[in-house]
């Protein structure tokens, strides 16, 4: 199938302006180190240096040695990023490792909201998203999330690392440089319409896949 993109928001009222307007808002990355909050929307890893096992690592204070007892993460120097946008990577990949037959797994509705909105253009979508990037000055990267063992790995993360208790979310994401402290909330791409759909409230949503055929 042709690799398409996801957004999911509590409310339906934030996709209809997204369809109708392009309006995106980005939130910056304290937002997603918020990791007492519940859920997967959270992450105290996010955009760290690098991730590192506990087994024989400890710490000293004031003459006091302890010991680690689970993997951490570090932070070395300044973070390259403030914001984050992110969405849902639908494809055949993604499909593969979804369970039940199903188009996506239904933890995205739990943790991201109750409505989603099919984006089904998604070379469309970045082309008008990082034209309008440029034009504000904006720097930017963008890429899909790789996801790793935490139980294992050690080493690098950054802003396209993430555990794979996060991999049923199949992110995509453009990871910005702005010298904006809160969100990014006035950027507007125009009239979506012809490269989106929706949106879809949770109980309309049949999420499954049928010989081949993907069902939203």
């Amino acid at each position: 199938m042709k690799t398409c993109f996801l957004k999911f928001a509590e409310e339906s009222k934030y996709l209809s302006d997204f369809i109708e307007n392009g309006h995106i808002y980005i939130n910056n990355v304290d937002y997603f180190r918020r990791h007492e909050e519940n859920g997967h929307r959270y992450d105290r890893h996010e955009l760290a240096s690098s991730y590192h096992q506990h087994v024989g690592a400890s710490i000293s204070i004031a003459g006091r040695k302890f010991n680690i007892a689970e993997p951490f993460s570090m932070r070395h120097g300044n973070v390259n990023f403030s914001h984050i946008y992110c969405l849902y990577t639908l494809s055949d990949e993604s499909i593969q490792k979804t369970k039940n037959n199903q188009a996506f797994d239904n933890e995205l509705w739990d943790n991201f909201g109750n409505h989603l909105v099919l984006i089904h253009n998604a070379e469309e979508f970045l082309n008008r998203l990082l034209s309008t990037l440029k034009k504000r000055n904006f720097g930017y990267r963008a890429d899909h999330v790789n996801y790793f063992c935490p139980k294992t790995y050690e080493g690098p993360v950054g802003a396209f690392k993430k555990r794979n208790i996060y991999e049923y979310q199949s992110e995509y994401r453009i990871a910005i440089t702005a010298e904006i402290e809160g969100p990014i909330e006035d950027l507007y791409l125009g009239d979506l319409t012809d490269i989106c759909a929706g949106p879809i409230y949770k109980s309309q949503s049949i999420n499954n896949v049928v010989n081949d055929t993907v069902n939203l």
